[in-house]
């Protein structure tokens, strides 16, 4: 036997268990929620149930409070308040809903599905294959471990992709894409507006509409590959290690575009270009 209440630690305005197979054993404990027009709890008493592997737990949170949500091994939908709350999903595939406010998701060890929604809000999924959803706002999206996707939506967001095989989207807003340096490259599309995209190695980056800068690894294991830079109002970095020289910059032609080397070491390609002027590119130590 499980109680709901004293699982999650927290109060909630309703709890449902639906569940895909037979109970266990029959329920000992009725709940008895008592609620108003705005869906407010207003008396309560402990659920108490027998769970199958395949129940999923709902959880609401409460009114206009700031609130801690934790889900179950199970596949649980956990919605938030009007409130800044953080909301941890545990094991299961679940999904989350951070509802207004800003919130901190956190997926957990399955492959699960994090909406921001209203508020500047930030998200992790996790381990494995997650899906996260800024909404409106500024939000902080980090797809951890997995082959993630990242979608920013509406606001200046930040998405990183960790480690994987990944795919951001900043949506509207003046964003900032970050790939990473492991060996599964990423598809980082600015979207709308003035983006900031750093490339990892062997990834694909796509500004989108609006004057983007594209920031280049001189030190990735593998270059990267730009779709679509214009020389008129697109921005490109080179970084590099501040510890060490200034890499020198050259250029070649190739089948389907330009190559841009640093010492000699291949940085990135460009598609539909055949030449730069490698005085706009900007040097930058770190």
């Amino acid at each position: 036997m499980l109680a709901i209440i004293a699982l999650f630690g927290v109060a909630v305005a309703s709890v449902l268990i639906t569940d895909a197979g037979a109970d266990a054993e029959p329920d000992t404990e009725a709940a008895a929620d008592s609620l108003n027009d705005d869906n407010d709890a207003t008396t309560s008493t402990p659920l108490q149930e027998s769970f199958t592997s395949g129940d999923t737990l709902n959880s609401v949170g409460q009114g206009q409070s700031d609130e801690t949500i934790t889900g179950t091994i199970r596949a649980d939908l956990l919605v938030g308040t009007e409130g800044d709350d953080v909301i941890a999903g545990e094991d299961g595939e679940d999904t989350l809903h951070g509802h207004d406010g800003h919130d901190t998701l956190f997926g957990g060890n399955a492959k699960d599905t994090l909406f921001g929604d209203v508020g500047d809000d930030t998200l992790d999924g996790g381990d494995h294959d997650d899906e996260l959803i800024g909404g409106s706002g500024d939000d902080t999206l980090f797809g951890g471990d997995g082959d993630d996707t990242l979608l920013g939506s509406f606001g200046d967001d930040v998405l990183s992709g960790g480690n994987g095989q990944d795919l951001l989207n900043g949506g509207a807003g003046n964003d900032v894409l970050i790939g990473n340096d492991d060996a599964e490259g990423d598809y980082l599309n600015g979207g709308r507006g003035d983006d900031i995209i750093r490339s990892g190695a062997g990834d694909t980056a796509h500004g989108g509409a609006g004057a983007d800068t594209f920031a280049l690894d001189a030190d990735a294991e593998d270059g990267a590959y730009i779709e679509d830079y214009d020389p008129d109002e697109d921005i490109i970095e080179v970084v590099y290690d501040a510890e060490g020289p200034i890499p020198e910059l050259t250029t070649t032609e190739t089948e389907n575009g330009l190559a841009l080397y640093a010492d000699g070491d291949f940085v990135a390609g460009f598609a539909n270009i055949t030449s730069i002027d490698l005085d706009r590119i900007a040097l930058v130590a770190a």
